[in-house]
Order: structure tokens, then C-alpha cells, then sequence
């Protein structure tokens, strides 16, 4: 599971709304992280890396672990 926030300044409803709906694919999401090259933080749920939407937006977009049954719930809770 993939989940995306953008980072900086505030964003409106409507652009997080965007970015929830619009379902990125991996190869999206791959290209939106340059192939996950930049790492801004690692935890027990997953990495999460830097990205750049194709409007200029950055973004952190956080990759869960699938084998952690507890990391699942701490990811949905987020």
C-alpha cells in the first residue's frame, strides 16, 4: 500500500482530494519518486521518499511493509 502527502505548505482540500482519488500506479509512483532515490525517514510501517508530482508539487509518499500485521494498523490509523 502506497500512501502520498504533500509537503511544504498547506494545500487545499481539493488537490489532497486529487491525489487520493487518482489511484497512482506503480510506475507512477515511480516516477514520482525518481525510482525512490531520496529516503526522508524509515520506520517499523515502511520508508517514506521523496517526490515531485508532474505539476511541481512535492510530495512524501510512504511505501508500507506488507509482513508487519501491526505496522498495517499504525498505516491506516495515519
Amino acid at each position: 500500500s502506497i500512501k502520498i502527502n504533500v509537503l511544504g505548505k498547506p494545500t487545499s482540500a481539493l488537490l489532497e482530494q486529487e491525489i487520493v482519488q487518482h489511484g497512482f500506479s506503480h510506475a507512477e509512483i515511480v516516477q514520482i519518486t525518481n525510482n525512490f532515490e531520496k529516503v526522508l525517514s524509515q520506520g517499523g510501517s515502511g520508508n517514506v521518499y521523496y517526490g515531485r508530482l508532474r505539476n511541481g508539487t512535492e510530495v512524501a509518499v510512504k511505501v508500507l511493509n506488507n509482513s508487519l500485521s501491526q505496522g498495517t494498523k499504525e498505516f491506516v490509523a495515519e
